[in-house]
């Protein structure tokens, strides 16, 4: 008998990711993947730093702070030289409109618009493929690293802190997730994270015996109802051409954007559900 129940300790997170990702590594193989770091520093001050990631021949800006326009080209500049030639190009996903146009200026386009993401706002995932790599000068001390750096971090996360506060931004999420047995075997699970007032769905997974047997659907319809219940009325996920776009879409979602070579060999795409 196949029994449901929502993962509020999140005790399954990991099992699910693990067989999420060995999913995809079998149709895609093993991808690199890992954290890059840039910093800025200024008489030893810290005064800009973007903590990015690449997997899936896509990197993604992640954390960014700077305290100006210069600060961020010279960074974006050094990411570039990291970036280009191995990855399609880098992604970026905001709705903070002075964020938006300053990445804009240095050459991202807007890849997808989604109206009332959060309500009342508009999101922007923005890409630039080009990574045009530039030669200037500067007297800025560059830091860079394979992974975050503990002290630079720690202030580029209270910076941020600050602006989310000062710009009536929330800068944490709550984690839903829900699982399915059958007996006392785990058989599948969604997870999902509710932001703003949105449900991003972040993985689905069913172990493949137990597939064409409806479990994904309730796994589904559960998070958006518990999501539903907390007063959310829009859902986002992102999928591809190898995974459940068709699935997702008799649920309801439509593609609001795609992304080419993501990863490589194959199409992503943003859908959205703007009633659930």
């Amino acid at each position: 008998m196949i029994t449901y129940k929502v993962d509020k300790i999140l005790e399954h997170r990991q099992y699910l990711l693990d067989r999420f990702l060995q999913y995809n590594e079998s149709v895609t193989g093993v991808t690199d993947y890992g954290p890059f770091c840039v910093y800025l520093l200024k008489d030893e001050k810290l005064v800009g730093g973007i903590q990015s990631s690449y997997d899936s021949n896509w990197a993604d800006l992640g954390e960014v702070y700077y305290e100006s326009k210069l600060i961020l080209r010279i960074m974006l500049n050094e990411l570039y030289k990291k970036y280009k030639g191995q990855v399609q190009g880098i992604s970026f996903d905001s709705h903070v409109p002075v964020t938006i146009e300053d990445l804009i200026d240095q050459g991202f386009n807007a890849k997808v618009v989604l109206e009332g993401k959060p309500l009342g706002k508009t999101s922007y995932e923005l890409v630039n493929e080009e990574m045009a790599v530039v030669a200037f000068d500067h007297d800025y001390t560059l830091v860079t690293s394979a992974e975050p750096h503990d002290l630079y971090k720690e202030i580029m996360e209270q910076h941020l802190k600050e602006y989310n506060q000062a710009h009536d931004l929330k800068d944490d999420a709550e984690r839903l997730q829900v699982v399915a047995f059958d007996g006392q075997d785990l058989i599948g699970g969604v997870h999902g994270y509710l932001e703003e007032d949105y449900l991003l769905v972040s993985l689905l997974w069913v172990e493949e015996r137990y597939r064409k047997l409806n479990i994904a659907t309730e796994l589904m319809g559960m998070i958006e109802r518990e999501a539903s219940s907390r007063n959310i009325t829009s859902s986002y996920l992102g999928t591809t051409n190898f995974q459940a776009k068709g699935f997702y879409e008799k649920l309801g979602y439509v593609v609001a954007g795609t992304y080419k070579e993501m990863p490589k060999g194959y199409e992503n795409y943003t859908m959205i559900k703007l009633v659930i």
